[in-house]
């Protein structure tokens, strides 16, 4: 049986009404425009190789670098910012986008009726008000995701979707390819590449008790 989205909630715009994503990821835009953010996209463009193995390292690194490239073409950010990395791990192996059909089909053959794991790093910039600096969070958050026993019929059915192109693991659980995930351990949106719940306290830490 197919797992419930969570209901989304508005309660993020209000502490985040305006922000800057450092990041071209439609699904991250996509995530902070339905809890209420007006969203400027901003991709920095930076380099994403690394010499790291370990899959909290590389997204904890290459969210920040995000954050950093953004930073560094402005005089002084003006509202938050927002930079953020997502991988898949499974069995100790790091899985990236699918480069064509057949590999995408190999991934989705491995992840068949077994558990993997989502990182998610974020770097967050909150400038300060009354000084001319800011301040920068940042985390990782994983949460781990069982898939269905897909048979052929229903790989190559969701191949045909094309939602696996550009996709981490090559699934988009936001979209088609939730209808293949039985469970998640952790925050939703971890898995679909912006921990909001992790944002979001940071935020409220931050607000007026009022707020």
């Amino acid at each position: 049986m197919p797992f419930n989205t969570p209901v989304i909630e508005k309660k993020l715009g209000m502490l985040l009404p305006f922000v800057v994503l450092a990041s071209q990821s439609p699904a991250r835009k996509q995530l902070l425009e339905e809890r209420g953010c007006v969203v400027v996209v901003k991709p920095s463009g930076s380099d994403e190789t690394h010499d790291k193995t370990n899959p909290s390292a590389i997204v904890a690194t290459l969210a920040m670098r995000k954050l950093d490239a953004y930073l560094e073409s402005v005089s002084r950010p003006t509202i938050p910012v927002i930079g953020a990395d997502t991988l898949i791990e499974y069995q100790g192996t790091i899985i990236g986008k699918a480069s064509s059909r057949e590999e995408a089909r190999n991934q989705l053959e491995q992840f068949s009726h077994t558990i993997h794991t989502v990182h998610t790093g974020y770097a967050l910039c909150i400038p300060e008000v009354r000084a001319s600096g800011y301040r920068i969070f940042h985390g990782v958050d994983s949460a781990q995701v069982r898939f269905t026993k897909m048979g052929r019929h229903m790989i190559e059915s969701y191949l045909d979707t094309d939602e696996w192109k550009g996709a981490a693991g090559s699934y988009r659980i936001q979209g088609a390819g939730s209808a293949y995930i039985e469970q998640i351990i952790g925050d939703y949106t971890t898995v679909v590449g912006l921990p909001i719940d992790a944002i979001f306290d940071i935020l409220q830490k931050l607000a007026p008790k009022h707020v």
